[in-house]
C-alpha cells in the first residue's frame, strides 16, 4: 500500500502545470502514523484527493481503488444468469472482486460494473433520471436509520425494467410522464418493503438470488408517497 501512495503522490507532482494550469490535485488524509494517503475498505482501498480547481475549491472527492480479476464462465453456470442479463453477458465475461469485512473469511464476489455501465449508457435520459430521483429521495429523508444501497436501488429500477421479455414496463414509463412514472417505481418499492421479512426482498438483476432489505429503513418510501400525493 506505501508504493501505492508513493506512486500517486510522484503522480500529483509531476502534473504538467503548464499543459494543465487549472487542474491542482493535492492528495489529502495522510495517515501520519502507516505514511500513507490510502484507507483500507470492504474491497480494497479509498484514495482520498482535494481538487483545487478555478471553479471548485477545495473539492474533496473519494475514489475507490478495486483490483478486479476478468473471468469467464462455462454455458452451464450461464444457468445461473437471469434470462434479462444475457445479452448483457454474451461474452460470459466479468470480474471478480475482494470481500473483506472484520470478523469474516475473505473472499471474492462477483462484479457487473462494466456490464452494469453498458446498459446505463444505453438508458433513455428519463430512465437515468429517474435512478437519480430514487437516490435523492431516499438521501432527502432525514429521519432514516439505515439507507438502502444505490446499488440496491440500480439494480431493482433495471430489473423492473428489463424483466419482462416484451419490456412492457419500459414502454409504460417512457409514456407516462415524470410524476407518475416516479410515484409508481416508490409504490412497487414501498410494496416490496411492506412484504414478510422472509419475503422482503428483490431481485438481483443479473443472477438468479435476491438482494434482502430487512436491514434497511425503508419508510421513507411511503413518506415521500404521502407527500406527492398532497402536493
Amino acid at each position: 500500500m506505501r508504493q501505492i501512495s508513493s506512486l500517486l503522490k510522484k503522480v500529483s507532482l509531476d502534473l504538467n502545470k503548464e499543459k494543465y494550469p487549472n487542474i491542482h490535485v493535492n492528495l489529502c488524509r495522510y495517515n501520519r502514523k502507516l505514511n500513507y494517503f490510502l484507507r483500507d475498505t470492504k474491497v480494497g482501498v479509498n484514495l482520498t484527493v482535494c481538487w483545487n480547481g478555478d471553479i471548485y475549491k477545495n473539492l474533496t472527492v473519494s475514489i475507490d481503488l478495486t483490483p478486479a480479476i476478468p473471468v469467464v464462465i462455462s454455458e452451464r453456470q450461464m444457468r445461473d444468469v437471469n434470462e434479462h442479463a444475457w445479452k448483457e453477458l454474451a461474452d460470459r465475461s466479468f470480474h471478480v472482486v475482494p470481500y473483506l469485512k472484520r470478523g469474516e473469511n475473505e473472499e471474492w464476489r462477483a462484479s457487473f460494473s462494466l456490464a452494469e455501465v453498458r446498459i446505463v449508457r444505453n438508458l433513455t435520459k428519463k430512465q437515468i433520471s429517474l435512478y437519480k430521483c430514487l437516490k435523492f429521495l431516499r438521501d432527502l429523508h432525514g429521519n432514516v436509520l439505515a439507507h438502502i444501497p444505490s446499488y440496491h436501488l440500480k439494480t431493482f429500477l433495471l430489473t423492473t425494467l428489463y424483466q419482462n421479455p416484451d419490456e412492457q414496463n419500459v414502454e409504460l414509463i417512457e409514456r407516462e410522464n415524470f410524476y407518475s412514472s416516479a410515484s409508481w417505481i416508490l409504490l412497487l418499492l414501498k410494496k416490496i418493503a411492506e412484504y414478510p421479512l422472509d419475503e422482503r426482498n428483490i431481485e438481483h438483476f443479473f443472477l438468479k438470488f435476491r438482494l434482502s432489505l430487512i436491514d434497511y429503513d425503508m419508510r421513507w418510501c411511503a413518506s415521500i408517497l404521502e407527500h406527492l400525493k398532497s402536493s
